[in-house]
């Protein structure tokens, strides 16, 4: 069974008993189980969107969800906020790019295999992408 598959259904029992549960318990009870170790939430919130977008869940609030029972599913439209990262998911998101920043200012570009060289400038070009975006953004008149 692949890590998604076990988190999936580690996720199905403990929402199983009809009750909302919330990100942070699912999280706990993965790393209770010693499914992932506890710097690998994303693995958690991967399986979370793959539930959702599948039907199998329903989003009470952002960070809030139970199984779904027999409804139809919910399009990322009709979702209380879609794909959009909660507080606690916008800063994980920021330490991971932080850590990504700095690995590639690190990173021996002269020595480094082809692979290596491809995968880094992809990483790159995504965080200028990024940054683009964000800089699009402008909600606190910075430029």
């Amino acid at each position: 069974m692949s890590k998604s598959s076990e988190i999936r259904e580690m996720i199905r029992q403990v929402l199983s008993d009809g009750v909302e549960h919330n990100l942070s318990e699912l999280y706990a009870e993965s790393v209770r189980r010693e499914i992932i170790p506890p710097e690998q939430r994303s693995i958690v919130r991967a399986a979370i969107d793959f539930m959702k977008r599948h039907g199998e869940l329903q989003v009470i609030t952002p960070g809030l969800y139970r199984l779904r029972q027999g409804e139809a599913a919910q399009t990322e439209e009709e979702s209380p906020r879609g794909g959009e990262l909660d507080l606690e998911e916008l800063r994980e998101f920021s330490q991971r790019v932080g850590q990504t920043c700095r690995r590639l200012k690190r990173f021996n570009w002269i020595q480094c295999s082809d692979e290596e060289l491809r995968e880094a400038r992809e990483k790159a070009q995504l965080l200028r992408q990024l940054q683009a975006q964000i800089q699009a953004l402008d909600v606190l008149g910075g430029g």
